[in-house]
């Protein structure tokens, strides 16, 4: 029931709260390693790795594959979004998840640098969907795009 509670608080602050309600973390921070994060389930009742760009490139160069979930309106994932990435926006989980493998990891991503909708989305998952393996990626797109990694944007034909 606690989960259920904290996960709505997350989701009406999401919502309610927009761009706004990303600012403040709304679990602490803790960086997670890729030598910290192995590549097993999280034991019952575990939560999610918390991912940086680095960290999710070293584990794909170590083998390690992920089904990479943009957590975005599908308005911005039109816009730009990881190579590779589905769009799952955090208003369809509920719908959609059975899209999803269990037996892989899944990492998720919104724009916010304190990962709240993937967070949200991460919760969900986890505690109405049954996932265990979550992750979620630390400063979101633009920590992805600092990073200069592989995206993917709409090409623009223009008349001559």
């Amino acid at each position: 029931m606690m989960a259920k509670a904290w996960l709505g608080l997350i989701l009406g602050t999401v919502l309610v709260g927009g761009i706004a309600a990303c600012q403040a973390p709304l679990v602490p921070q803790t960086p997670v390693t890729a030598a910290e994060a192995s590549a097993a389930p999280l034991p019952a009742g575990g939560t999610y790795l918390k991912l940086s760009p680095a960290d999710v490139q070293s584990r794909k160069q170590a083998g390690e594959s992920f089904v990479v979930v943009d957590v975005r309106s599908a308005a911005s994932y039109a816009t730009q979004h990881i190579e590779g990435a589905l769009s799952l926006p955090l208003d369809q989980i509920a719908t959609r998840s059975s899209a999803l493998p269990k037996d892989r990891y899944v990492l998720l991503y919104c724009t916010c640098p304190a990962e709240a909708s993937a967070i949200a989305a991460a919760e969900a998952l986890r505690t109405q969907h049954g996932f265990s393996r979550l992750a979620v990626l630390v400063g979101g797109m633009n920590a992805w795009l600092e990073a200069g990694l592989p995206i993917v944007k709409p090409t623009v034909v223009t008349q001559p």
